[in-house]
């Protein structure tokens, strides 16, 4: 699945989840499982920063740690800890939105750091 396709199917079906909800308690499971079933480590790489300016934007806390869970599954995918540019400068933003939206979420993006080998600093300029 090319790169636009990975990214915009999931935010697209993100929305629609936003707006309607679903019955299917496994409904992130399942989409994040038929994304990555076919797509190749450089795709996967290469969706991490869309991925990553949704969760900058969002501003509900489900759905905030549905795509960190998604980043962190792209980087597995694509198969390295190397971690995209911008998900490099957002690292503080990240955390600063988590702690917004309930400081449980830092965990994710503690997770996310980890998988990625970035520096988790909980400082917040």
């Amino acid at each position: 699945m090319a790169l636009l396709m990975i990214a915009e199917t999931y935010i697209s079906r993100m929305e629609e989840y936003r707006k309607n909800g679903s019955d299917d308690e496994w409904f992130f499971a399942k989409l994040s499982d038929s994304l990555l079933e076919n797509c190749n480590p450089s795709s996967a790489f290469d969706a991490i920063e869309l991925v990553v300016i949704c969760a900058l934007e969002e501003s509900e806390d489900d759905l905030f740690y549905y795509h960190i869970q998604f980043i962190i599954r792209l980087g597995r995918k694509s198969n390295t800890s190397e971690s995209p540019a911008l998900l490099k400068s957002s690292v503080a933003a990240l955390y600063k939105k988590a702690v917004h939206l309930g400081d449980s979420h830092s965990y994710s993006v503690k997770e996310l750091c980890a998988w990625f080998r970035l520096p988790f600093n909980k400082r917040v300029n």
